[in-house]
């Protein structure tokens, strides 16, 4: 069984069935990833942003453009 996610208009994913240990895989991952940036300082935190800030001002009409599915 998959699961989509669908606009008014057209259907912009389909998400397949995770599952019981793939859903564990992926929480655990999820909660290592919070706890270390949890643990991080703000300012290290800051350039993270920033980084992904400029990246995003260097591509900004490839982010621009709509998705294809």
């Amino acid at each position: 069984m998959s699961y989509q996610s669908v606009n008014p208009y057209k259907l912009l994913k389909t998400f397949e069935h995770l599952d019981d240990r793939q859903v564990e895989t992926a929480l655990e991952g999820a909660a290592l990833c919070f706890e270390k940036w949890r643990q991080t300082s703000f300012a290290e935190r800051a350039a993270v942003i920033a980084k992904a800030a400029s990246i995003m001002h260097a591509c900004v009409d490839d982010f621009a453009l709509p998705t294809q599915i």
